[in-house]
């Protein structure tokens, strides 16, 4: 609403309308074809996504890999990588929550590549989350179709699923297998041998174990159910072995003209098994100031869970004895009787002291299944602050480095941000200076260090140590200090 003044006069207000208009994310898809060869680019007649604004350019629409295929990969290649004859060998795929754009497809940089040789029609798909600015997110599914050359050739290389983590799983002809018009037995030799686990030949009616870890297997012995494949009970849900594969002459007519070889990799997957109780990775003494609360984060306790599938971060926490204090809220200081190890990532928990300055928590921790225990020590006292880690660091001569809490970290039982802990320097460095964001400083905080936007410059002129001298500075929080201690960092000019 607006009027306008000349002079004497004003006119009536008038209005200005200003309309916004939503913006619709379109997606278009069609199945990619890869007709006779192992791979092919896609194109914006494959996936085409557009939005009702003209001004929005292809570069910004963009393509996330929510479930990438499972039988190829894809890959984005710069113009550099196009050959006559591709070689994915070297190149690195794209995997789950890796993208591209839609200017990416419609300059056909973006190929799918199928995992394996395969002398059959393959059929593959991909998930992948549509987005640009100012609309909501689509998901697509984008079908792929391989469809060989016709030939006299049958192999199958599907690899092996579900192996029960330490145990057995026949390899059968769906599995994997060879045979052509010619040959009808082919001989296959191990050129690289499982990593987690064993191939063995065993008697189908007794399922004893005739031959241990072998190197050799035929057609036949995949056949007749002989062949498995033995899991060694590792933490390791994938594993794979190389082959090469040649008919059996001795099960061939002479005539038998030229002799194929055919090679691969035959891929295994597991079926892990929640089989180990959690175990704990940081064990040390909670520090809290005497009466007062302060974070318990991922820092002061943490657990692992060895099996590979389960995500640590739901470990579940359940405090059964605490001598002297108790867990509450970050939030609104509620009194709290679990948690789990998100909680303690998101800073959600604190510990709030009461009763004797030592103590101890009486934790249980479980994945759903297996429990352990642990005892948290607790010591309360006085405020205090001090340096915990100080490695010093290495920088070429006339370089940059980073200064990060893993050269320069504190100690504390307060409760304090990382904005409120100072590093004033008394001593600057004599050949170099600090810089922040680029700005040279002579003042740091605890923020810096866990940014990573602490740096140290060094002018070039000099290949001794260095170093700056600092004085470590907090908020007053509840008890009236300021000079709580001062150290040294090192810095070794290297020119090597």
């Amino acid at each position: 609403m607006f009027t306008v003044n000349a002079k004497s006069y004003t006119t009536p207000f008038s209005f200005f309308r200003i309309h916004f208009e939503q913006i619709y994310l379109r997606v278009e898809e069609r199945q990619l074809s890869l007709m006779h060869k192992s791979y092919a680019a896609l194109s914006n007649e494959n996936l085409k996504a557009y939005t009702n604004n003209p001004q929005l350019r292809p570069e910004n629409i963009q393509y996330e890999l929510a479930r990438p295929p499972s039988m190829g990969n894809f890959y984005r290649m710069d113009l550099q990588q196009f050959t006559r004859h591709m070689d994915f060998a070297n190149l690195t795929p794209l995997s789950y929550g890796e993208s591209f754009t839609q200017q990416d497809i419609n300059s056909g940089s973006v190929y799918y590549n199928l995992k394996a040789s395969a002398y059959e029609n393959v059929k593959d798909f991909t998930d992948l989350r549509v987005s640009t600015l100012g609309t909501s997110a689509k998901n697509v599914r984008l079908w792929i179709e391989f469809v060989p050359q016709k030939n006299d050739v049958t192999f199958v290389n599907n690899g092996l699923k579900d192996v029960i983590e330490g145990g057995r799983k026949y390899i059968d002809r769906d599995d994997l297998y060879l045979q052509t018009d010619k040959f009808r037995v082919f001989e296959f030799t191990v050129i690289s041998r499982p990593h987690y686990g064993v191939l063995h030949l065993i008697d189908p009616r007794s399922a004893a174990i005739v031959s241990h870890d072998v190197g050799k297997f035929t057609t036949d012995d995949i056949r007749d159910t002989r062949l498995v494949y033995q899991h060694d009970d590792s933490e390791h849900g994938s594993d794979s072995f190389t082959f090469t594969a040649v008919p059996d002459i001795s099960k061939t007519s002479p005539s038998h003209g030229n002799i194929p070889e055919f090679t691969g990799t035959f891929d295994i997957q597991m079926l892990m098994r929640n089989d180990n109780p959690p175990e704990r990775k940081v064990d040390k003494v909670f520090t809290v100031e005497r009466n007062g609360q302060k974070l318990l984060t991922i820092r002061d306790l943490a657990f692992i869970d060895p099996d590979i599938d389960y995500d640590p971060w739901e470990l579940l926490y359940t405090r059964r004895r605490v001598s002297n204090g108790q867990f509450i809220s970050a939030r609104n200081g509620s009194q709290i009787y679990q948690f789990k190890q998100v909680d303690l990532v998101n800073n959600e928990i604190m510990f709030k002291h009461s009763g004797e300055d030592i103590g101890r928590a009486d934790i249980a921790v479980t994945d759903g299944q297996f429990y352990s225990n642990c005892m948290m020590q607790i010591q309360a006292g006085e405020p205090f602050i001090q340096i915990d880690t100080n490695t010093g660091i290495k920088v070429r001569n006339g370089r940059r480095e980073k200064v990060t809490i893993g050269n320069l970290s504190i100690e504390t039982n307060m409760n304090l941000a990382d904005t409120e802990v100072h590093f004033v320097l008394f001593e600057g460095p004599r050949n170099g200076f600090l810089e922040v964001d680029g700005v040279k400083v002579d003042e740091f905080i605890f923020k810096n260090l866990k940014m990573q936007n602490l740096v140290y410059k060094h002018k070039g002129k000099s290949n001794e140590e260095d170093y700056f001298a600092f004085t470590l500075i907090a908020k007053d929080i509840q008890v009236n200090w300021q000079l709580l201690h001062s150290d040294i960092v090192r810095i070794v000019s290297d020119t090597t």
